[in-house]
């Protein structure tokens, strides 16, 4: 669904990931740090360093130059982390799967409503799809390093009975609302009325969705996007949604993604999630907390170990 606000928050923190770890496939010149006999050039800083202006202010002035010093020398700090798992992964055969990597990418892309706008997102992170590739491979590469470096995956009843109990509040529950909807373009609003007289005239929602609906992933569905929170969906769909009852139509409503005319066909009551419904939940969540925790220390004792020549350029 094109316009929930968690894919859009999802995309977009997977984005400024991608900004920060992407590195250089070809770089020559300055060297502003040497680690195990291996260079990271001046280059490579800077590129990373451009990607991220495009997500903050001009760094002008004697602050600004300050800034932008501080802002390179995390990107080196960084850069000198990537490194380390780099040789580590090498040394333990640890590769990412070029079919996985295939995955994530197109998982990112059907995110957005069009190819256009998917383009249009990685030009304003200053990305390429082959850039946006690499940085997923590099995002594999940890993930496999971490399991490699995590033995105990195994999780007791007790351990998620205990985290539950402790944050019971993460598993409550908002009214979700089961909606059907057709998207049509911002500027179709002679085409969203024509489609809500139809749906009023009693027209098969499926079959007017199939056939107006711009939503790739909802059309094919009889406009049905499953059940959804408020909290879930752009303001005026949740708003326009919340309001309606079961069965009921609303009349176009506009968001950014274009007119929406929705329906809801089913709800679901507020309510405390159980044990039963979160446990592989919580599981997963202990096993990511550990992997977290286990890889953090593993880098910590990496860059102890490792020889590292930081050229200064940024202090």
């Amino acid at each position: 669904m094109t316009f929930r606000r968690a894919l859009i928050g999802a995309l977009a923190a997977t984005l400024a990931v991608v900004i920060f770890i992407t590195g250089c496939s070809v770089v020559q010149g300055e060297v502003a740090a040497v680690v195990n006999g291996e260079n990271i050039y001046a280059k490579e800083v800077d590129e990373q360093f451009t990607q991220m202006q495009g997500q903050h202010d001009t760094f002008e002035g004697k602050q600004g130059k300050q800034m932008e010093k501080q802002f390179k020398q995390r990107i080196l700090d960084k850069l000198i982390s990537d490194k380390l798992v780099e040789q580590e992964a090498e040394k333990l055969g640890v590769s990412p799967d070029q079919k996985e990597v295939d995955q994530r990418f197109e998982q990112l892309k059907k995110q957005f409503s069009s190819e256009a706008q998917f383009n249009d997102a990685l030009q304003k992170a200053k990305l390429t799809p082959d850039k946006l590739k690499e940085s997923i491979a590099q995002q594999l590469i940890v993930q496999k390093l971490m399991t490699k470096l995590v033995k105990n995956q195994k999780v007791t009843d007790k351990e998620i009975a205990d985290y539950y109990k402790k944050n019971k509040a993460q598993f409550l529950q908002p009214e979700k609302y089961r909606v059907s909807h057709v998207l049509v373009k911002p500027t179709d609003k002679k085409v969203a009325d024509k489609v809500y007289s139809q749906l009023s005239g009693g027209a098969s929602f499926a079959t007017v969705a199939k056939k107006y609906s711009i939503d790739p992933q909802s059309k094919t569905k009889g406009g049905d996007i499953g059940f959804v929170s408020v909290g879930e969906v752009v303001p005026e769909f949740g708003s326009a949604m919340s309001k309606l009852k079961i069965g009921q139509l609303s009349k176009p409503v506009k968001s950014q993604f274009g007119w929406h005319v929705l329906k809801v066909t089913a709800k679901r009551k507020a309510g405390q999630r159980t044990l039963a419904e979160v446990k592989d939940q919580i599981s997963q969540t202990i096993v990511q907390t550990r992997q977290r925790d286990v890889f953090n220390k593993w880098l910590a004792d990496a860059k102890k170990k490792a020889k590292i020549e930081d050229k200064k350029l940024y202090k």
